[in-house]
């Protein structure tokens, strides 16, 4: 097989280590000069070496503010929520406040169920499928199913409410109050719907900033509820209710 020849920009030496000696001539070849080919090298080496720098040094800056935002939002969600815990017990009598904790874990148990957790896989397969194009489609279908499985969900908690009151709630005289947390509970699914697709798409920033305008708003929509409207665990509800619909509008 014939050795190729090398360009004229190749290294000094090359191109007489390469070219076959003629016949019957003493082969030579020019002597390694590690100097020579690290001035061809070098200066590319140098480049990456310095945009590598570059690239760490902006990395660092944005992962310190990063961590000092997210650090920010997360302890002012923690008072907002201390503030508001405070306020709706000195409220409501624990007659009153039973209801609204049988509520809240009702809606963290039910969400999920109600959509099969198919919201939380967002995590693994939506990248990949952001990737190929296939977001929209993908976001599309998986919201429609969604909406029909909640569609089911609530219907059957309309009709089956009494049995499911006592179920949730431990008395079927909460039937009214059980139809008005699933009502409810829509809100919470679709708000959980968003949450967990910025998260899949790397959006922390948003996404910390929606949950913090989440809790901020169930404070301010909670004490104006218990204030001028009624002092109940229906207030509570109907305002953690609106806060989602409300980052659901803002996102």
């Amino acid at each position: 097989m014939p050795l190729v020849k090398p360009s004229t920009d190749d290294a000094p030496g090359t191109a007489a280590l390469l070219d076959p000696p003629a016949s019957g001539a003493e082969p030579t070849s020019a002597p390694f000069d590690p100097m020579q080919c690290s001035a061809v090298y070098m200066p590319q080496a140098a480049v990456l070496a310095a945009e590598e720098a570059s690239l760490d040094d902006h990395g660092e800056t944005t992962l310190a503010q990063s961590v000092a935002y997210l650090f920010g939002l997360s302890i002012a969600q923690r008072v907002i929520g201390l503030v508001r815990g405070l306020l709706v017990c000195i409220w409501l009598t624990p007659a009153l406040l039973g209801p609204w904790d049988l509520a809240n874990k009702f809606f963290f148990l039910a969400s999920p169920l109600l959509v099969l957790g198919i919201p939380g896989s967002f995590g693994r397969y939506l990248e990949y499928y952001r990737q190929h194009g296939a977001l929209r489609s993908v976001l599309r279908r998986t919201a429609l199913v969604c909406v029909i499985m909640c569609a089911l969900g609530w219907l059957t908690f309309q009709v089956f409410a009494e049995p499911l009151a006592e179920l949730f709630f431990l008395h079927r005289e909460k039937a009214e109050l059980l139809q008005l947390a699933a009502t409810c509970l829509l809100a919470v699914v679709a708000f959980n719907f968003l949450v967990e697709v910025l998260n899949a798409l790397r959006l922390v920033r948003l996404n910390a900033l929606i949950q913090f305008g989440q809790s901020a708003c169930f404070a301010v929509f909670c004490i104006a509820g218990l204030a001028w409207w009624r002092a109940d665990s229906t207030a509570v509800i109907c305002a953690y209710a609106a806060a989602s619909c409300a980052m659901l509008l803002a996102g």
